[in-house]
């Protein structure tokens, strides 16, 4: 079950314009035996003493004053509007519930959401819950039209509603065993009218639906972000970045060709399904390199793109000099150390220690004992350099 606010709005200020729409036939005549399932005063439902008046002339504006009554009577305005209305639906796959259980339910829901009496017994929310049939999508559903206005002149709680709702929603789904929906957050948006209505024109399922498909089996098939947007482009899919300071942070996406001329239907990589969004893909892809971080904006606009076959060329190679690369390491890792001829391993001379000594220069006799003689002098007009070249620097010839 959800609760959600139409699509102009949860706050109105018209509360006879709203039940004259949910009474009437609907954008597309979907509406059919409108009728009231709950209302604050049972009176205004089958076999009350108003409940006749719904179908007379004049009917729905008396429903509407007797609404409004506590707010005409206290001389308010809301400046955000004093109706409040939202739509309580389940899937089609839970069929309908029926008048009954709409009206447990959203007697329920009034006194979960704080519209009903307070601890103190002061006066209720005036509200009313309209069943006029499943919708577009086959959904059964109530709207509920509430006044903010309580009877004492107080103003209703509307504070974080839609956390309360939802906490609702999900107990609801548990304890009646009805089809269950994710936390909020956690879900794909619901259906437009707009798309529906294009699907039920060209008979074939809805731009969501099937761009879902396309952009999942892309990435299912795709091994980088490059090779993402080449697969795309080979099914057909539109699709443009979203930027924040020079970088893709986002993608969005639309069929490639749209019925009619008609404007087309974009739809963000995480409302098509959560794991679509594009810090989603790329923790699947191999981190790029920070040259792709400063140039995939170029590939995302169609400033470069690469076809699937040279991008096929490019991954094998570089998958292969990986390979080799890697192989190499094991193998230098595994080989031992050379030894000496006679079996002494040699000695290895730090990059620190100083170089050999010059063939010219007298080799120490022994291991701690001075050459008897110096060596010669060194000319400084040769171009021999100095005995030490790490501490001292080189002399050059004067010309």
């Amino acid at each position: 079950m959800i609760a959600k606010a139409p699509a102009n709005g949860k706050r109105g200020s018209n509360t006879c314009g709203l039940l004259r729409y949910l009474f009437g036939k609907g954008k597309a005549n979907e509406h059919t035996n409108p009728h009231l399932v709950a209302a604050w005063d049972p009176e205004w439902l089958t076999g009350g003493a108003f409940a006749h008046l719904i179908g007379q002339r004049g009917g729905l504006p008396r429903l509407a004053r007797d609404i409004d009554a506590a707010m005409t009577g206290h001389d308010l305005h809301l400046a955000n509007g004093h109706v409040y209305h939202v739509v309580l639906s389940v899937p089609r796959a839970d069929g309908q519930l029926g008048d009954e259980v709409w009206r447990g339910l959203v007697n329920e829901a009034i006194e979960h959401m704080g519209f009903g009496p307070d601890a103190t017994g002061a006066s209720s929310c005036r509200w009313v819950a309209v069943h006029h049939g499943l919708s577009v999508e086959g959904n059964d559903h109530v709207h509920l039209v509430l006044n903010l206005v309580r009877g004492d002149g107080i103003i209703a709680n509307t504070y974080r509603d839609w956390p309360r709702w939802r906490s609702w929603c999900l107990a609801v789904e548990e304890r009646m065993n009805l089809t269950g929906t994710a936390p909020a957050g956690a879900g794909r948006k619901t259906t437009s009218r707009a798309e529906l209505e294009r699907a039920s024109k060209s008979g074939t399922p809805t731009h969501r639906d099937r761009l879902t498909q396309l952009v999942t089996e892309a990435a299912a098939t795709a091994e980088s972000e490059p090779a993402f947007l080449a697969h795309l482009e080979r099914a057909k899919v539109r699709y443009k970045p979203r930027l924040s300071d020079g970088q893709v942070v986002g993608f969005a996406v639309t069929l490639d060709a749209d019925p009619e001329g008609s404007d087309p239907l974009w739809f963000a990589g995480s409302t098509l399904r959560p794991d679509l969004s594009l810090p989603r893909l790329r923790a699947r892809w191999d981190d790029p390199s920070p040259l792709w971080s400063r140039t995939a904006h170029l590939f995302w606009t169609g400033g470069h793109t690469v076809a699937l076959t040279e991008l096929s060329r490019t991954q094998r190679g570089w998958r292969e000099l990986t390979h080799l690369l890697e192989k190499a390491r094991l193998t230098i890792s595994d080989t031992p150390p050379k030894t000496a001829t006679n079996g002494a391993t040699p000695s290895v001379r730090s990059p620190t220690s100083s170089p050999p000594w010059p063939a010219s220069t007298p080799t120490p006799t022994a291991y701690n004992e001075q050459p008897t003689t110096s060596p010669e002098p060194v000319n400084s007009n040769a171009t021999n350099v100095a005995l030490n070249p790490v501490t001292e620097a080189p002399s050059y010839p004067s010309w």
